[in-house]
Order: C-alpha cells, then sequence, then structure tokens
C-alpha cells in the first residue's frame, strides 16, 4: 500500500545550467524512492523532469521550480515552474524533420493530464499529472 508522506523540499535553481536537468533527475528519483512507487512510474517521472527541465535550460534560461508530489490515491503530480511568460510549445508544433521537439510529445504520451496556467509573478507552471495504472497501457 502506498504510504504518503509529509511534503519534501521543491527543487530550485536561480541559474540553470547544462547540468540542471541531470539534478532534476535526481531529485525526481530520490522523491519517487522516498515515495515508494514502482519502477515504471519512477522511471517516467525521470525522464518527465528532465524533458520539462531541458526546456526550462534550452527556451527561458532560468530559474526552475520543481515539484514532484504523490496524492493519496497514487496519482503523481509534476509541478515545473519557470518565469517565462510565454506559453509551452505544443508537441507537435516543430514537424518531424526538426531533429528536436519531441520532449514534450514524450512526456504528454506518459501523462494522464498537462496542464499550463500563470503564475503570480508572470512566469507559467506546467502541471503534468502521472496515473501509474496508465503507465502500464503505454
Amino acid at each position: 500500500m502506498l504510504e504518503v508522506t509529509a511534503p519534501a523540499p521543491p527543487f530550485e535553481v536561480p541559474e540553470v545550467s547544462t547540468a540542471t536537468p541531470g539534478f532534476a533527475r535526481a531529485y525526481a528519483r530520490n522523491r519517487m524512492a522516498r515515495e515508494q512507487v514502482s519502477r515504471q512510474a519512477a522511471e517516467a517521472i525521470e525522464l518527465i523532469v528532465s524533458e520539462l527541465a531541458t526546456n526550462v535550460v534550452l527556451h527561458v534560461g532560468g530559474p526552475i521550480h520543481l515539484e514532484v508530489e504523490v496524492d493519496p490515491n497514487g496519482l503523481i503530480e509534476v509541478r515545473c515552474k519557470d518565469s517565462s511568460p510565454m506559453a509551452t510549445c505544443q508537441a507537435d508544433s516543430y514537424g518531424t524533420e526538426a531533429g528536436h521537439g519531441y520532449g514534450l510529445l514524450l512526456v504528454s504520451m506518459l501523462a494522464k493530464s498537462m496542464t499550463e496556467v500563470g503564475a503570480e509573478d508572470g512566469g507559467k507552471v506546467l502541471i503534468v499529472t502521472i496515473d501509474p495504472a496508465h503507465l502500464a497501457l503505454v
């Protein structure tokens, strides 16, 4: 049975670098180990935070604020806040010849839902919800 623990501190980096996605993966790995989620769910969350952090590094430049929480029903929510007011590019906006732009497509395939909301400071928050039961179907 999944036991929900107290919220952990978020992952925050005021100035991002190419090392930021790796640090975000380590944060996600530690959070998922603490929550004792399935290996499949932990790997999906690690991939998701890596993709979201990479997008912030490439398209925003920082800062980044990540939170990963498991709710009492076992759903896993990833919140990625950045300082850009620009909407996140849609998963299919680059075209097949671009050679990049597939990260959000992967995220959307793993997600139960993906929502973007404005942040109070003018940035945005991308909220990705994962249902571990859904991952068995992917």
